[in-house]
């Protein structure tokens, strides 16, 4: 039997005692990790309706009690923070995200072989590099959708802060406008200001409720304006006054953006240029001169 075979095999095997002690674990124990999970989310002031434990979700627990220690601690908070940034805090956890790449990973595996076994081995040496970009794939998927959320924030923060200064001038305070701002636009900028909401409603201090936010989006403008806002609550500066300055700056930040993507489209376009365009456009124009020519013969 060939040697990759013997290693797909052994690597199977030691999988198999991972999951029995997996499936070994006591329900005292899954009951404390629900019950603390349940505390974590209100402390962070996520509202969400606390669902009876089912049988798949027993499951993904036993998997990831088992994965967590054979993982980083950085990669599991490399991975709570692609999932903050991508705005799915509220849809999957880690331990989801875990048991699923896991799962990928073991499944096409076990398909290479069971492939191998038939006959054909070479599905053994597909296996482990198609295990290998099913394992990073869900982790590009979260990058590509935190990248536009992040870049959506950018452009909704200073129509929102127009519509803040409005409000916070008119005289309401700043949590009362930020409800305001919050009922009346809908995008990833105004969650992330109901889920800040929340957590001020939960007790916690304004100051590390908008911290959190900037945590869970990592944007430098809204960075910024959290600075600027605690700085003018720390001071006693005019908190209207400090919204439109704001405001007016990140306007002007959002055009130079723009001035910059619109220059960038000639360096962009070069290439498609040079490589599609032109040959085809040589082509048409010279094709029938050439074909001319080489017919009648270069001396006539």
């Amino acid at each position: 039997m060939p040697i990759y075979v013997l290693a797909a095999c052994f690597a199977v095997a030691l999988s198999l005692p991972v999951a029995g002690v997996a499936a070994l674990s006591s329900r005292h124990d899954r009951m404390v990790r629900r019950n603390l999970r349940i505390a974590d989310r209100h402390r962070s002031g996520l509202l969400l309706p606390v669902r009876t434990e089912t049988g798949l979700q027993e499951l993904i627990d036993r998997i990831s009690t088992r994965l967590r220690p054979l993982t980083p601690l950085a990669y599991i908070d490399h991975l709570e923070r692609r999932i903050n940034i991508a705005g799915w805090g509220h849809r999957i956890t880690v331990d989801h995200l875990m048991v699923g790449k896991a799962a990928l990973v073991v499944a096409t595996l076990l398909f290479g072989v069971y492939q191998a076994a038939g006959g054909t081995l070479g599905w053994i040496l597909v296996s482990v590099p198609a295990a290998l970009l099913l394992f990073v794939m869900p982790d590009m998927v979260l990058d590509r959708i935190g990248q536009g959320r992040q870049t959506k924030i950018e452009r909704e923060l200073p129509d929102i802060l127009d519509q803040l200064t409005i409000s916070i001038e008119a005289g309401l305070g700043f949590d009362a406008s930020l409800r305001r701002v919050v009922d009346t636009n809908d995008g990833p900028l105004a969650q992330e200001f109901t889920h800040t909401l929340q957590d001020i409603q939960f007790g916690m201090p304004r100051d590390e409720a908008i911290e959190k936010m900037i945590d869970r989006t990592d944007v430098i403008d809204l960075r910024l304006f959290a600075s600027a806002l605690n700085q003018a609550n720390r001071y006693g500066v005019p908190l209207g006054h400090v919204m439109r300055l704001q405001a007016s700056d990140l306007r002007e930040k959002r055009q130079f953006r723009a001035e910059e993507r619109a220059a960038k489209i000639p360096v962009k376009i070069s290439m498609p240029l040079v490589f599609c365009i032109l040959p085809v456009l040589f082509i048409v124009l010279i094709g029938p001169a050439a074909i001319r020519i080489s017919q009648t013969g270069f001396g006539g």
